[in-house]
């Protein structure tokens, strides 16, 4: 096999490859379930690899991005969340 997401060229020996795909709501109700507060989200539309090289181009900034200026779909997000003082993980204070 030939390459990867973080190098085209690299030989790859074995390509097992395993992969998980979690909403975005899973992951947000799994924080606020783990009694943290979400403080920020930020969705984006570049990302730092290209997961549809056919489809998207790099930027001069190195970010990957659809060529087809409109497709608007989030391909990255930023999340901050936080633990208010006093609780603990589970409760919901």
């Amino acid at each position: 096999m030939q390459g990867s997401y973080a190098d085209g060229e690299a030989h790859v020996e074995h390509d097992v490859e395993y992969g998980w795909q979690h909403s975005l709501s899973e992951i947000v109700n799994a924080l606020i379930g783990a009694g943290l507060r979400i403080d920020a989200l930020h969705e984006y539309p570049f990302i730092g690899w290209a997961p549809f090289p056919r489809l998207m181009a790099q930027g001069a900034d190195g970010y990957w991005r659809f060529k087809d200026a409109g497709v608007n779909i989030p391909l990255m997000f930023a999340l901050k969340a936080t633990q208010r003082i006093g609780s603990s993980y589970g409760s919901r204070d």
